[in-house]
């Protein structure tokens, strides 16, 4: 049988007999890829994280229409005493700016901005930037500012060191989205000379457009370096100028295509994701060149001879490349069954990438290696390295040792489950992100001031029309937020009853004993009319026209998705206990939406990972034709995601929606070698029927490869450290944990259960003598023994 008999090889022959076409092609797919990639968005608008078919999109609509934009536009400004003169004209001057400036701007409130509240005319006075007030009148207006709840401890703080301004904003246009309106507006913040004071910008819209742009910066520092060192690492291993080249082409070519067509159809990305595509791009570019660079280099020591070892590079690696492209893009299509966008745009752009990469190294990569003269065969020269003198030692060390390995796998699996039990889902704000860059430091002085808030929750009842002018569904609504009061979670809330009672404590004169909702209906009515005449900006935030509708608005100290769970039950029990069980409600929000996405991404995870399992498996039982083989090829790729797991728990790492990705990526990653180190003792298994021996042949042709891939990605992903975001530095962590254990189930106990599952069941072929059975072949010496044999035999 000549080596260009197999159809794959044909196909290959051909392309390398039109190396021009070939080129020509692949010319106007990289032409084509840099005019569209410009059509890319990038977003970290929390709708687009949604389908549109999601109820959450439906209810935010409503709310938009009600009560216009949820988001606001807020300023901590912190000084030695915030009534100061300096101090006044600062936040005057600073509100001005945002509400001129600022699209979308809505209302402005601020300790210099309360014209709807009737203060019988006691507020400051100002021309211009100018505070024309004087001393005694700021320190009355001062006094009158502290005995009314709304506006002390609310818009400054009682010992005088903070105070707070909100724009609220219109609902976002095609023009001017969240990220726009955020950056916008942290630039005019950032230019505003505060003196001696300090001013804190924050909202949903300039926290997401800091992120993104910090988050940006922090991972293309962190790529690159990766990039060096896996480059570093590679021409150290690789020891091949083109297969160093080929293996950066490879990476620059299949990312490249693939965002050229997202660009093409103008897809929308989100930033906090675009790594994971990029680093499992990277893995299997320079997994799949380290295997198809060995076996070329093996031939062509042997015979000089480039094109034959480019066909006999694919004939022995291009079936596992296939597989294992197959497996990885099946495991991350799975990401599908997470009912988010940018999970789906994951795994849609992974496994395109991993198909560009398969498509690269099986067509263009032999082509670059093509290139050049023949040489003179290298007879006296040794492909023995020093990994793999190391390797061949392993087969006697696994017979010496079998129980003591054996244990100490099921100890490691016993220890993990403990682990497991500790890990947590939360999508906590602090421990994702951390303390290091600098929009997470503002972010954790917001949260530290007692008015200050960045995040915010939404709680919307609907009763019958009027319904909410009652005294007793006044006390109801009260009686839920001292209940939501209560959660650590919880800074403050505002709603039409803490308004009612505002409105009765200011007709009284500012009488603390009329604090209170009203117990007459008509009362409560009667005040409400009257607002509506003199003050209707100060009940319209708070309820419909209708009085059916009403609105809970909830201030958060910092963002944590497991306390928002737990929030969110018991408000829907709240509700029912103060209301009805058929009175209906929703919740709203950025942070309301990052909740349900992180529940969303828990239930889609467990689907994820038990689909990925059993679609991978399904294949490596095609592959290997036989079902116990493909079990027993499943054990090194599951084992490391119950490792990843167990170091989460142990090191309180939380499961969140960047973390969640690694899972189906390590197993895109340990299936490579797995399949690449079963593919060839199977292989041996039916020329030889020794499984020892093929184990040990196993451990001479593909041992290194694996070694060598797990050592440069480990490192790779370890490079991460240096990242100032902490989910990175644990994607790192976990990737790299994942590799070593993975690489571990390989080498040490997959060859153990083969043995133990085919030990009994030697067959020795009948032209083989028990001296020819014990001698150690190379591989070509196998080759001429029998090329023919493609039959696999039965368990």
């Amino acid at each position: 049988m000549n080596i260009t008999d197999s159809p794959s090889n044909r196909f290959l022959l051909s392309v390398l007999k039109n190396p021009v076409i070939a080129a020509a092609i692949l010319a106007a797919a990289i032409v084509f890829s840099l005019l569209q990639i410009r059509g890319l968005n990038i977003s970290v608008d929390m709708e687009d994280f949604f389908v549109s078919s999601d109820p959450i999109l439906k209810n935010n609509e409503e709310f938009e229409k009600l009560f216009r934009n949820s988001d606001f536009i807020g300023v901590l400004v912190e000084s030695a005493d915030v009534f100061d003169r300096k101090t006044l004209e600062l936040i005057h001057r600073t509100g001005s700016i945002l509400k001129n400036e600022v699209p979308l701007a809505g209302k402005l409130i601020s300790l210099t901005e309360l014209e709807d509240l009737p203060l019988n005319g006691k507020s400051f006075n100002f021309d211009g930037p100018k505070l024309l007030s004087s001393d005694p009148e700021i320190t009355e207006i001062e006094d009158l500012y502290k005995s009314i709840p709304s506006i002390g401890g609310t818009l400054f703080s009682l010992d005088n060191k903070e105070a707070w301004i909100i724009l609220q904003l219109s609902p976002y246009t095609e023009e001017w989205d969240q990220f726009s309106v955020g950056r916008k507006a942290y630039e005019i913040i950032s230019a505003i000379d505060p003196g001696n004071a300090t001013l804190t910008g924050t909202g949903i819209p300039v926290y997401s457009y800091r992120k993104q742009t910090e988050m940006i910066s922090d991972l293309m520092r962190v790529l690159i370096m990766g990039c060096l060192v896996a480059l570093l690492l590679s021409s150290i291993i690789i020891r091949s100028p083109r297969g160093v080249a080929g293996a950066i082409l490879i990476i620059i070519l299949s990312l490249l295509v693939v965002f050229g067509i997202q660009g093409f159809w103008h897809i929308t990305i989100d930033s906090a994701f675009i790594s994971v595509p990029i680093l499992l791009t990277m893995g299997v570019s320079i997994g799949y060149t380290v295997h198809f660079t060995r076996f070329f280099r093996i031939y062509f020591r042997k015979t000089g001879k480039r094109d034959e070892s480019v066909l006999y590079a694919v004939q022995e690696s291009g079936k596992p490349i296939l597989f294992t492209a197959l497996t990885t893009i099946v495991a991350l299509l799975s990401f599908f069954f997470v009912e988010i966008r940018p999970i789906q745009w994951v795994g849609l752009t992974s496994a395109l990438s991993i198909a560009a990469v398969c498509a690269l190294t099986l067509i263009y990569y032999p082509l670059l290696l093509s290139l050049g003269k023949d040489q003179d065969p290298e007879i006296t020269r040794s492909e023995t390295d020093r990994i793999e003198p190391v390797l061949s030692k392993i087969p006697g060390f696994l017979e010496k040792r079998k129980k003591p390995i054996v244990l100490l796998f099921v100890l490691s699996l016993i220890i993990s489950i403990f682990g497991l039990m500790k890990l947590e889902v939360d999508f906590n704000g602090v421990k994702m992100m951390g303390n290091r860059l600098s929009h997470m430091k503002d972010h954790l002085r917001i949260s530290r001031s007692d008015i200050a808030t960045g995040e915010t929750l939404e709680l919307v009842i609907k009763l019958n029309p009027d319904q909410f002018k009652t005294s007793d569904n006044l006390h109801n609504l009260k009686n839920i937020e001292d209940e939501l009061m209560k959660s650590p979670l919880v800074k403050d809330t505002y709603s039409l009853a803490e308004a009612v009672m505002e409105f009765n404590y200011l007709r009284y004169n500012r009488n603390w004993d009329k604090y209170n909702i009203p117990e007459k209906d008509s009362l409560v009515r009667g005040l409400l009319l009257y607002y509506e005449r003199i003050a209707p900006e100060l009940i319209n935030p708070w309820i419909d026209t209708e009085y059916k509708t009403a609105r809970i608005f909830v201030e958060l100290k910092d963002f944590s998705s497991m306390e928002i769970e737990k929030l969110l039950e018991n408000t829907g029990k709240l509700i029912k206990e103060n209301f009805s069980d058929e009175v209906t409600f929703y919740m709203s929000g950025s942070s309301y939406q990052m909740a349900i996405m992180n529940q969303y991404i828990t239930r889609g995870l467990v689907r994820t990972v038990l689909i990925a399992t059993a679609m991978i498996a399904l294949l490596l039982i095609i592959l290997f034709r036989s079902v116990k083989l493909g079990l027993v090829a499943m054990i090194p790729n599951i084992y490391p995601l119950i490792i990843c797991g167990a170091v989460m728990g142990f090191a309180g790492i939380p499961m969140e929606f960047v973390t969640m990705t690694i899972a189906p990526m390590v197993m895109g990653l340990a299936v490579d070698d797995t399949i690449h180190f079963i593919s060839h003792i199977r292989k041996d298994m039916l020329i030889t029927g020794n499984p020892q021996m093929s184990i040990g042949f196993a451990y001479r042709t593909v041992g290194t490869a694996i070694t060598e891939t797990t050592i440069i990605l480990c490192m790779t992903f370890l490079v991460f450290l240096v990242s100032d975001v902490n989910s990175i530095r644990n994607m790192g962590i976990l990737s790299a944990t994942g590799m070593a254990a993975a690489y571990g189930a390989d080498i040490f106990i997959t060859p153990l259960l083969i043995s133990y599952f085919y030990g009994k069941k030697e067959k020795i072929l009948p032209s083989q003598s028990r001296k020819q059975r014990n001698t150690q072949f190379t591989y070509l010496d196998i080759k001429k023994i029998i090329i023919n044999f493609i039959t696999p035999r039965k368990d």
